[in-house]
């Protein structure tokens, strides 16, 4: 008998630890699943963290990029101040040089009177009847008194003649002078226009670097914020995660503990009820053998009566423990479905961020695809435009000559009719016959062509350094080593054999094609 309650008392214990390790099974996951969302929110931060520095070194260079920016626009500004004043200088050269030319004018006009009164005293002398030789002259004098008057005819006439000829050289001398002031003036212009082109064109240079290299950092700390800011949601995903996990696993723990709980009283009240049991059965024994003396039926009826007694009260334990098992049974069934039920509703919410995040992904790779194609289609506008047929020569060249003669002056930075500048005169050309090219020479020779063996209508640039980084003047070559540009000393005008020229031939020349 003894042996028997000891047995069921074994058997509750089995059936509620076999309902109590699922329960711990399940712990256990949800501790794997916490230290792999532990896992992945540090290595989120980590990644956090690389971004953060590469946002901190970019807003370094964006910070030093636009100093530098603010830098050469003070240069610029300092040079437009520069380039005002010699622009001005220019104009100043050019009225002396008008002035100069005048005076040349002035002083030719008056040799050329000279040379006519020169003549005409040559031929009175002639028509007179006088011989050509002064010698000869007095020889025929038939007197005294005619001899002086031929020699004083003869004074007067040299020393007239004298006088024209002295006034005639120093007149010549005068414009010979006057011609090497004006070349020095056009010099000077040449040098003051060289100089500014450049001038323009390395601040032009610069500020589109820097202008370039200000978008590339915005576009790169644009891409790095968003990236962080992806980061930020999957280590808050994975927070969360953790949050959730942390939560049923205490709710499972808890669990864990009551089923425990449940277990050992399960086990005391056994334990209790196998030793009441047995208490009964001793003492039922002691009475059968006590009425077992007085009469073999009542010994037979009360033996069948504690048997009956036993076999119900065994029946009626074995029946309160199994109820007391099956409800158990069920309220583990219970909490384990409640866990499962958070487990998916975690698993669904997780899914739910990984979607969304998944989602952000492909927009950005969307946009990153659409910026990509943008580039490429800029790319192959712009191959488009460099496979664009060469603009026609003759309609160049028909521009061009149509501007020379008309009395339009060179003027720093003009791109009108009312003055050009070289590379002014070279776009406003281009433009009028279809085809548009940059603002200045250095920029004219970068997107161009370029060429060895120049043909009418191609672009012809000079060098003060023998390389393009010295270009700073441009023209329109016209065939047989003319050109034609906007010079400072005339304004839209031709030049032949420049090669040779004694200003344009100490230059190196190179060609670019449109």
């Amino acid at each position: 008998m003894k042996k028997k309650f000891v047995t069921i008392a074994l058997l509750g214990t089995m059936t509620f630890s076999s309902l109590i390790l699922p329960t711990q099974v399940a712990a256990e996951q949800y501790t794997d699943k916490i230290e792999e969302a532990q896992e992945k929110a540090e290595n989120t931060q980590l990644l956090i963290n690389e971004k953060n520095n590469q946002l901190n070194q970019i807003q370094s260079q964006v910070s030093t990029t636009e100093n530098e920016l603010k830098s050469i626009t003070n240069d610029i500004k300092n040079n437009e101040e520069k380039t005002a004043a010699l622009a001005k200088d220019i104009e100043k050269a050019q009225k002396e040089m008008q002035t100069l030319k005048a005076e040349i004018e002035v002083l030719e006009a008056k040799i050329a009177q000279r040379n006519e009164k020169l003549k005409e005293q040559a031929r009175t002398v002639q028509t007179s009847g006088y011989s050509q030789n002064y010698i000869d002259f007095i020889l025929e004098s038939e007197s005294l008194a005619d001899i002086i008057g031929r020699i004083d005819v003869i004074t007067d006439l040299v020393d007239a003649n004298k006088s024209l000829v002295q006034e005639q050289i120093a007149d010549q001398e005068a414009v010979v002078k006057k011609s090497e002031q004006t070349e020095q003036k056009i010099n000077q212009q040449n040098a003051i226009a060289m100089e500014l082109e450049q001038t323009r064109t390395e601040m032009d240079k610069q500020l589109l670097e820097k202008e370039v290299l200000v978008a590339q950092l915005a576009m790169e700390k644009a891409t790095t914020e968003e990236d962080i800011s992806a980061f930020l949601a999957q280590k808050e995903a994975a927070e969360q995660e953790v949050a959730q996990f942390t939560s049923i696993q205490t709710e499972v723990e808890a669990q864990l503990v009551r089923e425990e709980e449940e277990r050992i009283e399960a086990e005391e009240a056994a334990q209790l009820a196998a030793a009441e049991q047995e208490e009964s059965s001793v003492s039922s024994e002691e009475v059968v053998q006590e009425e077992s003396v007085a009469t073999t039926v009542s010994e037979t009826s009360d033996n069948v009566s504690t048997t009956e007694s036993s076999v119900t009260e065994s029946t009626s334990s074995s029946t309160t423990e199994t109820a007391t098992s099956q409800n158990n049974n069920q309220t583990s069934q219970t909490n384990q479905a409640a866990a499962q039920e958070r487990e998916k509703e975690a698993q669904a919410k997780a899914q739910a961020e990984r979607e969304q995040q998944a989602k952000a992904q492909r927009e950005r790779e969307k946009a990153q695809q659409e910026a990509a194609q943008k580039a490429k289609e800029e790319a192959e506008k712009k191959k488009e435009q460099e496979t664009a047929p060469v603009v026609s020569s003759g309609s160049v060249l028909q521009v061009a000559g149509s501007l020379t003669g008309q009395g339009i002056p060179y003027r720093w930075g003009g791109r009108t009719t009312s003055g050009f500048d070289c590379s002014g005169f070279t776009q406003y050309v281009f433009a009028k016959a279809g085809k548009t090219i940059p603002s200045n020479s250095g920029a004219q020779y970068a997107s161009s062509t370029k060429v060895t063996s120049p043909q009418p209508g191609d672009l012809v640039f000079f060098s003060n350094n023998g390389s393009p980084s010295g270009i700073f003047h441009v023209t329109i070559y016209t065939g047989n080593g003319s050109m034609v540009g906007s010079q400072s000393s005339t304004g839209p005008a031709y030049v032949s054999n420049f090669k040779s020229n004694v200003y344009w031939g100490n230059f190196s020349v190179f060609y670019g094609r449109y």
